[in-house]
C-alpha cells in the first residue's frame, strides 16, 4: 500500500492541528477524558492523511484500553540527527502490544484479537504505517503499555 504519490503536503500550525484532531478523537468515545498535549511551531504534512492515521490510533486506544480511562492525543517535536521529527502519538492505559506481535500488527488483515465482539478488519495499522512512510517516517511502538506513537515526518518542522 503506497500513499507516497498521493500526499499533498501543506504547512500547518502544530498546536491548532493537534487540537482539531483531539476534538475529532473525543467523538470516538465522549464518555472518556481526552487530553491534548501539543508542541508549538509549524510542520509540513498532509493534514487529511495524518488526521486519518491519528484517528485510527485513537480508535485502537478506545477499543483496547480500559473503558472510561483517559486517552491523550500528543504532538511533540524532537531532534534526531540532522532533522526535527514531528512525533504524533496516542497514549492510553491499554495492555500494549506483545513483543512477538510488533512486526505482524502492521501487516494487512492482521489482528491480535479474533474476538467477534471487537470490530475491525485488521487494516488500520497497515494504513497508519503507509501514511507515516509517505511522510518519510514510521510507526514506532513504545515499550510503555498502551502507548502508540507515530513519527510522521523528519523534515519540514520549524
Amino acid at each position: 500500500m503506497s500513499f507516497g504519490e498521493l500526499v499533498e503536503v501543506a504547512e500547518v500550525d502544530i498546536e491548532t492541528f493537534t487540537a482539531a484532531v483531539g476534538a475529532k478523537a473525543s467523538a470516538l468515545d465522549p464518555s472518556r477524558t481526552w487530553r491534548v498535549e501539543s508542541a508549538r511551531g509549524l510542520a509540513l504534512v498532509d493534514a487529511n492523511h495524518i488526521t486519518q492515521a491519528w484517528l485510527q490510533l485513537a480508535d485502537n486506544a478506545v477499543k483496547h484500553s480500559t473503558p472510561g480511562a483517559p486517552i491523550a492525543i500528543v504532538a511533540e517535536v524532537t531532534d534526531i540527527g540532522t532533522f526535527p521529527w514531528l512525533d504524533l502519538s496516542v497514549r492510553d492505559n491499554g495492555p500494549g502490544i506483545p513483543p512477538d506481535a510488533k512486526e505482524r500488527i502492521f501487516e494487512r488483515f492482521s489482528r491480535l484479537e479474533f474476538n467477534r465482539a471487537t470490530e475491525g478488519s485488521g487494516l488500520g495499522l497497515s494504513i497508519v504505517s503507509a501514511i507515516a512512510e509517505a511522510h518519510r517516517g514510521s510507526v514506532l511502538l513504545s515499550g510503555a503499555p498502551g502507548e502508540r506513537g507515530m513519527c510522521s515526518t523528519k523534515s519540514g518542522v520549524h
